[in-house]
């Protein structure tokens, strides 16, 4: 929420993941990995079930 908040999905983008990173206390690389991981969930909660890719 606070990277949408912030603009981070606008473009150009109105903040970057070293800001978004620095604002939660936590690594660019930890941002890349949570907003991935966010992505990945809100995909998998909206698309149908016949459009998902196979478990691993």
């Amino acid at each position: 929420m606070l990277a949408f908040d912030r603009g981070y999905f606008d473009s150009p983008r109105a903040v970057t993941m070293e800001e978004l990173g620095d604002e939660l206390g936590i690594s660019q690389q930890a941002v890349a990995s949570r907003l991935w991981r966010g992505i990945d969930q809100l995909l998998a909660t909206t698309l149908p079930e016949t459009t998902r890719r196979p478990e691993a």
